[in-house]
């Protein structure tokens, strides 16, 4: 995780990281698929700069903000409820890939999460391997009723 903050800058930002090497490394060992061995040595052995992916970006302002100017902005919220880790009311906007965290009162947004939605994952893993991995494909849509 890197944290920002700074004059210029509204607020802290913070930006957590992933390495998937080490995962790779165990699916290499346990890898009986020649097609995939290719694939999993080239990234259980990428650089840092290669290997590392945005998890996602947080964004705590200096003074909370209006949850209305979300809901201005996003639209009508996806998801509410409460954080699991500390009962946090929050509002969820899945498919843009915005979580934001409210005061108690849920009047305003004291902390908002950015994380890539699914189709910006398949993209990114098109773009960058030429191929989108099963956990990320589509689901197929239910069958229509006539």
């Amino acid at each position: 995780m890197y944290q920002f903050t700074g004059s210029g800058l509204s607020g802290t930002i913070i930006v957590k990281f992933e390495d998937g090497r080490p995962n790779y490394k165990k699916q290499l060992e346990a890898n009986t698929n020649e097609a995939r061995t290719a694939f999993l040595q080239r990234v259980a052995n990428e650089s840092d700069e290669d290997a590392l992916m945005v998890s996602w970006v947080r964004w705590i302002p200096d003074a909370p903000i209006p949850l209305q100017r979300l809901v201005a902005k996003y639209g009508p919220q996806e998801k509410a409820g409460f954080s699991d880790e500390n009962y946090q009311p929050y509002r969820e906007w899945e498919r843009k890939g915005v979580s934001a965290y409210l005061s108690d009162d849920e009047k305003n947004v004291v902390r908002i999460d950015f994380a890539f939605t699914k189709d910006e994952q398949r993209k990114a893993w098109l773009k960058k391997y030429q191929f989108v991995p099963e956990w990320l494909k589509e689901e197929p849509a239910p069958a229509k009723k006539k």
